[in-house]
């Protein structure tokens, strides 16, 4: 993690550098999520869990080092979690719940470019957990309130790989599509290896 973090930063002096020299691309982006929870817990007793539907918005910057190869490091907000089923109360088995989770995600990614106009994304991303909540038998937990119902904490960072494409129409508008795999767990809990995110994203976007 120490070592993401100084590339992470690295780059972010890289990036500014060349800025500076009009050598980097500015875009935004917004667009839909599809996500879930990958596995299911016995132990917080939670089912694996359905799609559900969100949002993402945002913004990056991208260098090129020639035709065929770039760097892009993008500034992101999230809408991700699940659908599934989650035991509040030993009385109540198997109540249907939506978990939402807002995440600051900063993705570095290697750009591929084998035709013009048309981009491969592959790369990493580390997220920032900033909301996290369940709807479930008509209540809303969230917060603290959240961790305390299913006897847990949450992770405060989510790491996870990237695979995307992307297609430029005349250099400026973009349409992509993207795929992250969480490879942290959502949940610090002793024991649970899975519950990790997985994002689906289909977005369109702009570069200046």
């Amino acid at each position: 993690m120490k070592k993401f973090l100084i590339f992470v930063a690295i780059l972010a002096i890289t990036i500014n550098a060349n800025a500076q020299e009009k050598q980097v691309i500015y875009g935004i982006k917004a667009g839909f999520n599809l996500s879930q929870i990958s596995t299911p817990s016995e132990k917080l007793n939670i089912e694996a869990s359905d799609l559900s539907a969100g949002f993402f918005v945002s913004g990056h910057a991208n260098y090129s080092f020639g035709k065929i190869l770039g760097l892009q490091w993008e500034w992101s907000f999230s809408m991700q979690g699940g659908k599934g089923k989650l035991i509040l109360e030993e009385e109540i088995e198997h109540s249907a719940a939506k978990f939402s989770f807002h995440y600051i995600n900063i993705p570095v990614l290697l750009e591929v470019k084998p035709i013009t106009n048309f981009s491969i994304f592959t790369g990493a991303q580390i997220g920032f957990i900033m909301y996290k909540g369940v709807s479930c038998m008509e209540k809303k937990i969230y917060g603290v309130d959240f961790e305390k119902a299913i006897e847990t904490k949450f992770n405060p960072m989510d790491v996870a790989a990237v695979i995307g494409l992307q297609y430029a129409i005349e250099k400026k508008y973009l349409i992509s599509a993207r795929y992250n795999f969480g490879l942290t767990p959502i949940f610090d809990v002793e024991g649970v290896n899975g519950l990790a995110n997985r994002v689906f994203q289909m977005g369109i976007g702009y570069q200046f």
